[in-house]
């Protein structure tokens, strides 16, 4: 029946699920940044409160650059501690010039597929970014593990979750590099970090959160036609993920001798055709 074919063309997709890699990173001494900022804005010593906070600071992002690998102990706490930076991140932002580029810090980050590729900035967006990459990574990790254990209510969610993430991105580096002065020069992002791919994995994400919707409904016996108007719904956010990164400039990325998808893998294109095709 056409419900159980789609059913078969997601789950085909989930049960070998899409883990994304993490950002690498290299240290960048943030802390020592926001004191002397203080110092030279106020001309007194900060108090010891902030300090304090400055070097946890320092400190979380240097646990959590030491993650070079997810594994089922660490992507729920990783992903947990990741937004807690960005908000962190966010918050510092808002209250310094330009996403803090006063504060003279470089972040060097490594595209996700090509760890050879590493690009610099000196202000806070390009870290909150690079830290909602890799808290999508975390979360999608997270939900793979969910969902093996047959807790589809909570793979939803945090895959979800991990397309929130993308998409924040999104629009964080979409008014960065667009305008007549931009902020960041569009060819200067890593691939990863581009409008096109963030809108790729965001829709990937939300395919795999709407077929962990559609498991839910059929584990708990929900109508054949219920089920197959969700299984539909996952089959039309697969396509718009395939359609985005079959373009020729992100297929010769995702593909590319060398990265994360050599030929001799189980691609993500061929993956993500075979769940259209059979939904």
């Amino acid at each position: 029946p056409p419900e159980r074919r789609r059913r078969q063309g997601t789950s085909s997709l989930m049960s070998a699920s899409i883990i994304l890699p993490l950002k690498g990173t290299k240290p960048a001494e943030l802390s020592n940044a926001l004191l002397s900022y203080y110092a030279d804005v106020t001309k007194t010593r900060p108090p010891e409160a902030a300090a304090a906070a400055a070097r946890t600071l320092d400190q979380v992002r240097e646990r959590l650059s030491s993650i070079k690998a997810l594994s089922d102990t660490t992507a729920d706490a990783a992903a947990t501690e990741l937004l807690a930076y960005e908000r962190q991140l966010a918050a510092l932002a808002r209250r310094l010039d330009n996403a803090g580029a006063a504060l003279n810090v470089r972040f060097i980050w490594r595209d996700a597929f090509r760890p050879k590729q590493k690009v610099e900035k000196g202000d806070l967006d390009w870290e909150r970014v690079c830290t909602l990459f890799n808290a999508a990574a975390a979360l999608g990790y997270a939900a793979s593990r969910a969902f093996r254990r047959g807790a589809q209510a909570d793979a939803f969610k945090q895959l979800q979750r991990a397309a929130g993430c993308f998409a924040a991105a999104h629009d964080m580096v979409r008014p960065a590099i667009w305008g007549l002065d931009p902020r960041w020069e569009p060819a200067s992002l890593s691939p990863d970090l581009g409008l096109e791919m963030l809108s790729a994995l965001r829709d990937l994400m939300l395919a795999q959160a709407q077929h962990a919707f559609h498991q839910k409904a059929v584990d708990e016996g929900t109508s054949p036609s219920v089920r197959a108007k969700l299984a539909e719904q996952a089959a039309l956010l697969f396509g718009a993920a395939l359609r985005t990164l079959d373009s020729q400039e992100l297929r010769d990325y995702v593909t590319e001798e060398g990265s994360l998808f050599k030929p001799a893998d189980d691609s993500w294109l061929r993956r993500l055709r075979a769940a259209e095709a059979r939904a």
